[in-house]
């Protein structure tokens, strides 16, 4: 029975070769496909491309409403833009005309405020030259005299006033830091003498009379008198600080009697 099973299995295998070969085949290619299946497809694909299109379109759209936008946003920046520079010279057109105002305004405003502390200082100063050593007095008083009534009679601008009255302090400055000799009229024990006057800056004021009497100005209550000395040492000091002045001998340490006059009383 195996060996009959064995022998027949060839033959088995051959006869249903020939019945495949006999059978038909079935289709390979999309041409071969049903004309139905085919329509279809086309259909599906015209409405694809239709939905793009609708799809570009609307993007297109899209696009331009964008680019219009930003026209707009352009143009608008534009105008916002002249708008400022039209500000701004408007503006700086302001602020000359402004600035032109005030410098017609200021000066005369300024000058009026400089009146009340210059009208200060020149009563100071004039207290100093009064309290001060008896030096060339009426003449300092004078001209500080004939500055207050220009600065008061508006004869004098005030910067101009306040130039004049600084050129007065130096002056007077000038006089503290110099030793200097000149000649005046002193009234000397009730009687006026052409006399030399020596000075020590604004410390202390010496004189010499032409009948050959020497002496000081000496502080008094309500004023300065004119003493004459009387020791011979004195005498002798104020003799050798005269020599010394008219040999020029501006600079140095002199010895003199009462060189810092009392304090008044």
């Amino acid at each position: 029975m195996q060996s009959l099973s064995l022998r027949s299995a060839p033959a088995a295998a051959l006869g249903a070769f020939f019945l495949a070969m006999l059978l038909p085949l079935p289709p390979l290619f999309a041409d071969d496909a049903a004309p139905g299946d085919v329509a279809t497809m086309a259909s599906e694909l015209s409405a694809l491309r239709g939905q793009v299109e609708a799809q570009s379109q609307e993007l297109e759209a899209v696009r331009e409403a964008q680019r219009a936008e930003l026209r707009a946003l352009a143009t608008q920046r534009s105008d916002l833009e002249l708008a400022i520079r039209r500000e701004e010279l408007h503006q700086a057109q302001l602020a000359e005309a402004l600035a032109a105002q005030r410098a017609e305004a200021d000066p005369r405003a300024a000058d009026d405020a400089l009146i009340p502390p210059l009208t200060e200082a020149i009563a100071q100063l004039r207290a100093g030259i009064e309290g001060g050593l008896p030096y060339r007095t009426p003449e300092r008083l004078e001209s500080l005299d004939a500055l207050a009534r220009q600065l008061g009679d508006g004869s004098l601008p005030p910067p101009q006033a306040a130039s004049r009255l600084w050129q007065l302090v130096e002056d007077e400055l000038k006089l503290s830091r110099e030793n200097a000799v000149d000649r005046q009229i002193r009234q000397i024990g009730g009687e006026d003498h052409l006399a030399e006057v020596a000075r020590l800056g604004m410390v202390s004021l010496y004189f010499r009379t032409e009948d050959g009497r020497l002496g000081r100005a000496a502080p008094r209550q309500g004023g300065w008198a004119w003493e004459v000395l009387t020791s011979p040492g004195d005498v002798a000091q104020v003799d050798d600080l005269f020599d010394a002045l008219r040999k020029q001998i501006r600079v140095g340490a002199f010895e003199v009697p009462a060189a810092l006059p009392e304090a008044r009383r």
